[in-house]
């Protein structure tokens, strides 16, 4: 009986650490909270995506392939319209996602699932929570600073994977209704935070 509770006690020990028992909490935010939470909220076209070895030859570091899978991209884009904070004056962010051949609106953000689901995100099994993106495409994004998202994306090295790099991947950007394709000014969504 001992070696049964032994073995239940370890297998829970290892699923928690391979599974995501419980989404961070910021996938739970309302529209206010979540748009309060973000340092800039923009909308934004995807111009470009990258491979993460064309972005940088330190991923061949074998602690970065642990977090990081062939599907991962670097995302750019340029800021079209700022609803919230100011962009650099380059106005081009970068951001980890999924590409994607076909991205759905939810019916201009309009279908019921969406408000009750969320949207077009992806979450791996460790809890971390990605946009899916199509190149050419306009998003609503929330955000944090732009220094911050350049800093863990310049400086991916052994520290920065437990400091900067960790909180581009796990901070609040992990909502469900982050990273939403916006095909026009009068999607549901859109107007929901451009009312905030």
């Amino acid at each position: 009986m001992k070696n049964i509770l032994y073995f239940y006690l370890l297998l829970t020990i290892i699923n928690s650490l391979y599974a995501c028992s419980l989404a961070p909490q910021s996938y739970y935010f309302s529209p206010e909270k979540l748009f309060k939470s973000a340092n800039h909220v923009v909308v934004a076209k995807a111009i470009k995506a990258l491979k993460f070895e064309e972005f940088s030859k330190t991923l061949e570091k074998d602690y970065i392939r642990e977090f990081v899978g062939d599907d991962h991209f670097i995302f750019e884009f340029k800021v079209i319209k700022q609803l919230k904070g100011a962009i650099s004056n380059t106005n081009k962010i970068r951001m980890i996602g999924y590409k994607v051949e076909k991205i759905s609106d939810f019916n201009k953000h309009k279908d019921k699932i969406f408000w009750k689901n969320g949207g077009n995100i992806f979450v791996e099994s460790d809890c971390s929570i990605y946009g899916k993106f199509k190149v050419g495409q306009k998003y609503l994004l929330f955000l944090p600073s732009n220094q911050e998202i350049d800093e863990a994306l310049s400086d991916i090295s052994e520290n920065a994977v437990e400091t900067k790099f960790f909180r581009l991947m796990f901070g609040f950007l992990g909502n469900s209704r982050a990273f939403e394709v916006i095909k026009s000014y009068d999607d549901k969504w859109y107007k929901k935070i451009a009312g905030l």
